[in-house]
């Protein structure tokens, strides 16, 4: 039934009701009931699932990009913790960032063509995408493209999961608690360091999210305020077509009352001309 349900997701939401319908009536002909009580549950999705559902079939390379992202940032963080050297978390951080922008951008195209605005839906994008990089089960779902609603965001983004002090191969380091104390000393401030430029990336990120919205606020702002004039103009316009219907009204009933005084003075001048004779 995959192929059914590619289907059905790359459809337009507009479509989505009738087509799902469609489908589990034919799979319940079939012989199916199964399959067509769990088409029948599906639920029309949101205009942000279904701009990632067409990138997940579309693009599944980016998809499979920024989940290899985030697990490199789990990754450097456990290093990071056993006490490694250069972990990598700072780079991790900005690769991951890097990849959620590149499905941003594409599930932002995939909007602008069905002509929906982006930046409403950015958020419950970015929340989705977030999930999918640190979680499995996020990572899955949104691969097969059949999401039908954004999924929400991490509690919190990289939770250290089977934390262990054992280092890669080709990083041997001895865990925390058997190095010598001035080796402990420098991992753990090596560590610090590490989470000190983690913690910049992501106020920078935020920082700039923050500017984005500030700039959508202003935009929003603008829009409303082109709304109130264009509304106001409108009025002025109403009031002046009444006014003028109101004229053309009385110019009309004059021009009536005209000409049933022309037409009066004509049959008056006909009673003078037969008055008078030949």
């Amino acid at each position: 039934m995959a192929e059914n349900l590619d289907d059905l997701f790359l459809l337009p939401p507009s479509e989505f009701t009738a087509a799902r319908d469609a489908l589990g009536k034919r799979l319940r002909a079939e012989g199916r009931p199964e399959d067509a009580k769990q088409v029948k549950g599906l639920r029309r999705p949101t205009m942000a699932a279904w701009a990632l559902n067409q990138v997940a079939h579309n693009h599944p390379d980016a998809v499979d990009g920024l989940v290899a992202a985030g697990a490199e940032v789990a990754a450097a963080q456990r290093r990071a913790l056993s006490g490694v050297r250069d972990a990598g978390l700072r780079e991790a951080s900005q690769q991951r960032r890097a990849r959620v922008d590149d499905v941003w951008d594409l599930a932002a195209a995939v909007l602008r063509d069905a002509g929906a605005d982006p930046a409403s839906h950015r958020q419950a994008i970015a929340d989705t995408l977030d999930a999918a990089s640190v979680d499995g089960e996020a990572a899955d779902a949104l691969r097969a493209g059949h999401l039908t609603r954004e999924l929400p965001a991490p509690s919190g983004f990289g939770a250290v999961t089977g934390f262990a002090l054992v280092p890669p191969a080709d990083e041997p380091v001895a865990p925390l608690a058997d190095t010598a104390e001035d080796d402990r000393e420098e991992a753990v401030r090596r560590a610090l360091e590490e989470a000190r430029r983690h913690a910049a990336d992501a106020q920078e990120e935020a920082d700039g999210l923050e500017r984005r919205a500030g700039d959508a606020r202003q935009a929003a702002v603008r829009t409303v305020a082109e709304a109130q004039r264009l509304e106001a103009r409108a009025h002025d316009l109403r009031v002046r077509a009444d006014t003028l219907t109101e004229d053309a009204d009385e110019m009309t009933g004059r021009a009536a009352a005209a000409r049933a005084a022309a037409d009066g003075a004509v049959a008056r001048l006909r009673d003078l001309e037969a008055e008078s004779g030949p």
